[in-house]
């Protein structure tokens, strides 16, 4: 499948980000680890191609990530 590109502008992440609870999950030390907007561009990428959680591309955050962030936003 022909991935769409899905990466937002810093002005509507920006937006974005002030609509979401802070995240529990802070990226590691070493570089490992997703941020929020890795994983929101992920959440959306996933909906735009209308894919499931194990379609994700290897470029992106990890399903596991992105599911575990998306259920910290739900509960806030």
């Amino acid at each position: 499948m022909a991935e769409l590109p899905m990466q937002l502008a810093r002005s509507h992440w920006e937006q974005i980000q002030l609509q979401l609870p802070a995240s529990k999950v802070a990226p590691t030390l070493d570089g490992g680890g997703a941020s929020d907007r890795a994983c929101f561009e992920a959440i959306l990428w996933l909906l735009w191609n209308g894919c499931d959680w194990p379609d994700l591309p290897a470029h992106r955050p990890s399903a596991e990530a992105c599911r575990r962030r998306l259920s910290g936003w739900l509960k806030g």
